[in-house]
């Protein structure tokens, strides 16, 4: 396993976060996320840079996508944490 640099937004905390991980997947990463001091419970994983939702434990992480205004690769991609919604009263 290599190391990867991400970027971590979450709606439940407020402050962008680079943070180094070893996940290989969506499972992997969600585990080192919590050991970061993340809530993963009942939230859902968006890649920005793919521009949509991790949903299988099993969904490959990307590599190399973050690039700055001139085409450097700066990190391995940026996620967004956000809380499943639940209907009301359920």
């Amino acid at each position: 396993m290599s190391t990867r640099s991400i970027i971590v937004f979450s709606t439940l905390q407020s402050v962008p976060a680079t943070v180094q991980i070893n996940a290989e997947n969506r499972a992997e990463l969600l585990t080192e996320l919590a050991q970061k001091g993340y809530v993963t419970t009942n939230m859902k994983v968006f890649i920005k840079e793919l521009n949509s939702e991790l949903t299988s434990n099993t969904d490959a992480l990307p590599t190399g996508l973050g690039k700055d205004q001139d085409g450097a690769v700066t990190h391995d991609f940026t996620v967004f944490l956000s809380a499943i919604k639940t209907k009301s009263g359920k």
